[in-house]
């Protein structure tokens, strides 16, 4: 790797597609995994390169990633983007490192002839400690990066990448804008692509919770492909259920739910042994990102294993999800309690980045400050 020049921060060039891309290797907890790095590694100078449309860019925008500029893929490929990727770096200063989050991407960057490309890729299943790696010519598909397996009661391990996402907006100002009462307890449904995420199984589990006395509202997002027939479903339950949607990811709302249900691909529910395409490793990343911000998370049993604290629900049913929130009900639990979690840090070095070193811009001040390779 070449190191950043002297008195300058190293460049990051991130080519990246969200989870509401056409493209099927489009990731929301890819872009919860960038927008965490770049919030606790100030010592970089990031550049965000969008492949997608312009909702995709917007999505990004949605989910807190200020975007550098964006590239729409011939026929929705990213693969044919890499001409447009190639022009993009021509016109700008050579970056130090090129990361690519998802195989598509990184082919793109391939053929690109990007400096010094890596991939860093989310796992089906989460390892210890953060990985990226060197993408070579020909193999860029066979290469992956993993998030750290951190949490809670997850001490000693390695301390990797957890998606915090900002809380721009606090949780009284959420709920005051979507009218949400004090006493409501809202649940969400998150994945990984928003379009996977079904509020019909919230619309009878918040049924069941009503029935029994417990005041439950869905949140759910314009982006799944079934919110229509859920806004039908609504008409037959029982107790007037109430389903808030919105526009663009729930990532953002996050803070104003008091539970959420993490959930993959229609595989991953299918598949308990994590098979392919099951999506855990995203699901991992989803979950913690729930867990930092202080709701408790449902999420399938090969999730829980790799996102300790999260709560396991043996399917994503209707039944399963109210048969854990009960017991939190019963127990105590209302709408606001937050309990205070904490998140590793993202470090450079962990990804192969270069690091701002002591007397470089955006590192402490030293007497004779440069720029090193990578951080210790």
């Amino acid at each position: 790797m070449n190191p950043g020049a002297e008195g300058r921060r190293p460049r990051i060039l991130h080519v990246i597609e969200p989870g509401s891309t056409l493209s099927p290797s489009g990731s929301d907890a890819a872009c919860l995994w960038l927008r965490t790095l770049i919030a606790q590694t100030p010592a970089l100078h990031h550049e965000v390169l969008a492949l997608g449309t312009q909702n995709d860019e917007d999505h990004l925008l949605a989910m807190g990633i200020d975007t550098t500029d964006r590239i729409t893929p011939v026929r929705g490929r990213p693969l044919h983007a890499a001409s447009a990727v190639e022009r993009f770096a021509a016109r700008r200063a050579k970056p130090d490192v090129t990361l690519a989050w998802s195989v598509d991407a990184g082919l793109a960057c391939q053929g690109a002839r990007t400096h010094d490309l890596r991939l860093a890729l989310v796992r089906r299943a989460i390892e210890t400690g953060p990985k990226a790696v060197r993408a070579r010519p020909g193999d860029a598909a066979d290469q992956t990066a993993s998030p750290g397996d951190a949490g809670p009661g997850a001490e000693g391990r390695g301390a990797g990448v957890w998606p915090l996402p900002a809380q721009a907006r606090s949780r009284e100002d959420i709920r005051t804008a979507l009218e949400i009462e004090d006493h409501e307890l809202v649940v969400a449904v998150l994945s990984d692509r928003p379009g996977h995420a079904d509020p019909r199984v919230l619309i009878w589990a918040v049924d069941m919770l009503r029935l029994i006395g417990i005041p439950a509202t869905a949140l759910a997002s314009s982006l799944s492909r079934t919110v229509s027939p859920a806004r039908r479903m609504m008409a037959k339950a029982r107790m007037g259920v109430g389903m808030i949607v919105v526009d663009g990811p729930l990532t953002e709302l996050m803070p104003a739910c008091d539970v959420l249900v993490v959930t993959g691909d229609p595989g991953m529910n299918k598949a308990p042994d994590g098979g392919e395409g099951a999506g855990v490793g995203s699901c991992v990343l989803l979950a913690r990102a729930g867990l930092v911000q202080g709701s408790p998370v449902l999420a399938l049993p090969q999730v829980v294993e790799a996102a300790p604290g999260a709560i396991a629900v043996s399917a994503m049913t209707p039944s399963a999800i109210v048969d854990q929130i009960v017991p939190l009900w019963r127990a105590g639990f209302r709408p606001g309690d937050r309990p205070i979690r904490a998140a590793p840090e993202a470090r450079a070095a962990e990804l192969g980045l270069p690091c701002a070193r002591p007397g470089a811009p955006g590192g402490p001040p030293r007497d004779a400050g440069r720029v090193e390779e990578v951080c210790p």
